[in-house]
């Protein structure tokens, strides 16, 4: 994996089969950059490798993205929050979320899911990895007349939800259709739903096993 998102475009929104890369960027160098795909050089490579990514599906700003990396050898894996700048026409690095990491290697994030935002005042984003502890983490972003922001100094901006932890780690994340409730599963064959409470405390309120659930009738 050589470390980069690219951007496609559907040329003609009633033809799905045409797409053409717009553009593509580094996702996790330490100086971030962009590039016009007319100055693409698709030849170099960086690491850590793209693992995952999620779209920011509001209407009402600019595109976003939430990207999750593979782990580096030192067992840490990053989770990077990109917004496309309109007066730069590029992609710009807002901020770093609270990374996954697992001191004896092997952590990498596993999924990432930005939530739908139904009129809150900041975003929710969730992310999944194989961390010794917290493998399942909702971030938290303020929206401003700015753009995106991390939340202030001294506030936290992650909750990991510790009762989500297993032993190979948390595989996939989704949020339901107004993004308020979580849910999470993993190789255990369960999946877990969370719900904040009124504290901002994300508890778990149902787990349904595969094991449990009928064939639906022919």
């Amino acid at each position: 994996m050589d470390g980069r998102v690219y951007v496609y475009e559907c040329v003609d929104v009633m033809n799905l089969s045409d797409w053409t890369l717009e553009e593509y960027f580094d996702a996790f160098v330490q100086a971030p950059y962009s590039w016009r795909s007319s100055e693409a050089d698709l030849s170099s490579s960086r690491n850590p490798g793209v693992r995952c990514l999620s779209w920011n599906t509001s209407k009402f700003e600019p595109p976003s993205l939430v990207v999750g990396s593979e782990g580096t050898e030192e067992g840490t894996a990053l989770v990077r929050v990109w917004q496309y700048g309109e007066a730069s026409r590029k992609w710009v690095l807002v901020c770093d979320l609270a990374k996954h990491f697992r001191p004896e290697g092997g952590c990498q994030v596993n999924d990432v899911s930005w939530a739908p935002n139904m009129g809150r005042s900041y975003h929710l984003i969730a992310s999944a990895g194989q961390d010794e502890h917290g493998q399942l983490k909702v971030h938290r972003l303020n929206r401003t007349p700015d753009g995106l922001a991390p939340v202030g100094q001294g506030q936290s901006n992650e909750s990991a939800l510790a009762s989500a932890d297993q032993p190979a780690g948390v595989w996939r994340v989704s949020w339901n259709a107004t993004g308020t409730v979580l849910g999470s599963s993993g190789p255990e064959g369960v999946v877990r739903l969370w719900k904040s409470t009124f504290k901002g405390e994300w508890r778990e309120i149902k787990a349904v096993s595969s094991e449990s659930v009928e064939p639906a009738a022919p």
